[in-house]
């Protein structure tokens, strides 16, 4: 049986990740569509924000997920620091880096 949060994640993990591929693969679409066409500074400033909110909707799928998993596997308690912990690491490495190496450029 699935109990309500349980429900509840997996509606978050599945629409994140939805939201995640489209946000990522219209990226490619717009720079194939637009190539020769279009503007490229507008192609490659609206390719970053949609890589960037594809990211953070990828970053929420991956958490959800393991949330899910570890909440069956071993009990919620378990899950909430199996979840927080890897939402610390993929913040550390995809968004605390860069803008760490940012700010030293």
């Amino acid at each position: 049986t699935v109990d309500g949060f349980e429900k509840d994640v997996f509606f978050v993990s599945f629409l994140s990740a939805a939201i995640s591929s489209a946000l990522l693969i219209a990226t490619s679409s717009i720079h194939r569509i637009g190539w020769r066409v279009s503007n490229k500074e507008q192609i490659l400033r609206t390719g970053n924000v949609l890589t960037i909110a594809g990211l953070v909707a990828l970053a929420v799928s991956i958490v959800s997920v393991v949330l899910l998993v570890a909440d069956y596997i071993a009990g919620r308690a378990a899950a909430m620091i199996a979840a927080a912990a890897v939402g610390a690491i993929i913040a550390c490495t995809w968004y605390g880096l860069a803008f760490v190496l940012r700010r030293e450029r």
